[in-house]
């Protein structure tokens, strides 16, 4: 009985070590965190989210007359507004979409 709570001890804290390393590691990476290919229509409908409101309508990345925007509003609006609390720079909405990615 006492083996098996030193085990378990013992297993929470290497969890906990890997855990938290990986998550130092993710943390020290985020300014040089690499981007999906998606990550510019992300960034980019949610900076028109940021300026805008809404986005029914996509003429950003669907030109030259667009198209109905087709993706939820979840992410964008999150990047959006994450991006406007880091400072509402064009650097800001990418770093949002670094932090988002994690």
């Amino acid at each position: 009985m006492l083996e098996s709570k030193a085990l378990n001890r013992t297993a929470r804290a290497v969890t906990w070590t890997i855990l938290g390393v990986n998550a130092l590691l993710l943390a020290v990476s985020i300014p040089d965190y690499r981007v999906s290919i998606d990550s510019g229509y992300h960034i980019s409908l949610a900076r028109w989210y940021a300026a805008h409101g809404t986005a029914w309508w996509d003429h950003i990345n669907y030109g030259p007359g667009g198209r109905p925007n087709l993706q939820g509003p979840a992410l964008h609006v999150a990047i959006a507004v994450l991006g406007l609390i880091l400072g509402g720079r064009p650097d800001s909405f990418i770093l949002a979409n670094a932090i988002l990615g994690l």
